[in-house]
């Protein structure tokens, strides 16, 4: 579904490359990174019409 590819690019792309990454170096310096991923839930939409 187009919703868990988004989530999946929003945990990977915007919160553990430029949020998480950063701070980490910054307070940590290089080494393993802590990573963000969103729990599998399913979306249950009604129907229209």
């Amino acid at each position: 579904m187009q919703l868990a590819a988004l989530r999946t690019t929003l945990a990977q792309q915007v919160l553990n490359e430029q949020i998480v990454r950063p701070l980490v170096q910054m307070n940590f310096g290089d080494g393993p990174m802590p990573t963000v991923t969103f729990e599998e839930t399913p979306l249950d939409f009604p129907e229209l019409g």
